[in-house]
């Protein structure tokens, strides 16, 4: 992975919106020789110069207003989204990254606006626990047909007449439980709900890493 990410930078945002990470995770971003920025979706003006974006999971129905009121963020993302930076957005970061956000009051609020969607919170789980997505199409983790794992853990669901990149399957004692489309890719950005583990997922960071040097 060295090869791909000497000399490159990955923005990650963190702050009181967006601040579920595996610890390992950006451990890893570290050792493979990446210059991680971090940066807040609440407070900054623009995304640091970079080569990757990643934004986690977290809160950001709780700061929707602020969220939307920082509207050169917004813009910031969306331009480095237009201009093929690969962009990688878990739960929360799908939220963000949507048309638009409902807080808990149901009043909705302009997002980045990569994705034609509507987030709005749900009074219960909607998602719980491992499982797997099988890629329709090419995305920046994965090429079609490769499999991405992770966990889902989520009260929000994302209302949206795009298309979904994966088809995502819950099993137990290798039986399929349930199946789901998830996740939305568009240019070289990707967005959704499942948390993903790195080291459990080397090959969709690699694949990450590459269309970073493309």
């Amino acid at each position: 992975l060295r090869e791909y990410a000497n000399g490159k930078t990955i923005a990650v945002a963190f702050d009181k919106a967006f601040n579920f990470y595996y610890r390992e995770n950006i451990d890893l971003l570290y050792r493979i020789g990446l210059n991680v920025e971090f940066f807040s979706p609440l407070n900054d003006k623009e995304v640091p110069k970079s080569d990757y974006i990643y934004i986690g999971g977290g809160f950001p129905e709780i700061y929707a207003r602020e969220l939307y009121i920082n509207e050169n963020m917004r813009n910031s993302i969306l331009n480095s989204h237009k201009n093929g930076t690969p962009i990688y957005a878990e739960c929360g970061g799908l939220m963000y990254l949507g048309s638009n956000l409902k807080d808990l009051d149901d009043v909705s609020y302009d997002m980045v606006g990569i994705f034609e969607g509507t987030s709005k919170m749900t009074s219960s789980l909607k998602r719980f626990g491992y499982c797997y997505g099988i890629a329709k199409i090419d995305t920046v983790l994965s090429n079609k047909g490769e499999v991405i794992k992770g966990h889902e853990f989520h009260h929000s669901t994302f209302e949206s007449s795009e298309d979904c990149a994966y088809t995502m399957v819950k099993e137990r004692d290798s039986k399929k439980l349930s199946e789901w489309d998830g996740g939305y890719s568009k240019k070289n950005t990707l967005a959704t709900y499942l948390h993903t583990h790195f080291y459990d997922n080397i090959d969709c960071l690699k694949n990450f890493l590459i269309r970073g040097n493309e």
